[in-house]
């Protein structure tokens, strides 16, 4: 049997959530999700209303899916640097840009 006093600080050990973990238990990117989630709705809104063509589309999902696997990298240590924090948001600037000139380029769609 434990001890009173270790046998307390494992109990609080436990209740306290680390600060920056998500329920998941890692690092939480809820900046950095919101706008995944943004650009990848943008990109579906493009297909369905034609403003992107297959290919168009297919390309920049490729983009998002880039995005996603350098956030993957960057948390793989259970901690997000401001480095590596510039360099996705750096990233998803860029993807927005690119989403923006397909969209409005009025190439026509097959």
């Amino acid at each position: 049997m434990m001890d009173p006093a270790t046998l307390l600080l494992v109990l609080m050990m436990g209740a306290v959530p680390a600060p920056a973990l998500g329920a998941s238990g890692s690092p939480s990117t809820p900046r950095i999700d919101h706008r995944q989630a943004v650009q990848q709705q943008r990109i579906d809104q493009g297909a369905a209303s034609g403003e992107l063509t297959e290919k168009e589309a297919a390309r920049l999902q490729a983009e998002q899916a880039r995005i996603r696997r350098a956030e993957d990298r960057a948390l793989a240590d259970g901690r997000l640097t401001r480095k590596e924090r510039a360099r996705i948001e750096d990233m998803q600037d860029e993807a927005s840009t690119h989403i923006s000139r397909q969209t409005h380029d009025r190439q026509p769609t097959n």
